[in-house]
């Protein structure tokens, strides 16, 4: 089984490691501890967002990222990054509509802590 450490999960998600320990902290996220350290299964990382709402999206296979040296990037932006997005494709929306399109599930999204989280690979995919 594979761990996200917490720098790692945050990268990825696209927010602070303080905030995300302080999410952990609280109960929001799962976790467990290795080798003293704070830890995410992805396992449980995968069953997390499942039952938040982001049903079709797998983070790519960690090894990847280790054996390739690849950066770790983002895989997700909040509301206002995805506004971002979708005007680089020409859409030009409000932020509320946006929201309201996550909260009916017209967009996959999930929620940390009242903060919608939308994947970058799915909303890429859909305007493509």
């Amino acid at each position: 089984m594979e761990y996200y450490n917490v720098v790692e999960l945050a990268t990825v998600l696209g927010i602070t490691d303080a905030a995300l320990r302080q999410k952990i902290r609280i109960g929001e996220m799962p976790s467990t501890l290795r080798n003293g350290k704070m830890a995410v299964s992805t396992t449980d990382f995968e069953n997390y967002l499942e039952a938040n709402r982001c049903w079709d999206f797998r983070i790519p296979e960690w090894s990847l990222y280790r054996g390739c040296k690849r950066p770790i990037k983002p895989q997700f932006v909040k509301v206002q990054g995805a506004l971002e997005i979708l005007r680089e494709y020409g859409i030009e929306i409000e932020q509320r509509t946006l929201k309201r399109w996550v909260q009916s599930g017209q967009i996959k999204a999930y929620n940390l802590g009242g903060t919608y989280y939308i994947p970058t690979e799915i909303l890429r995919k859909d305007l493509s």
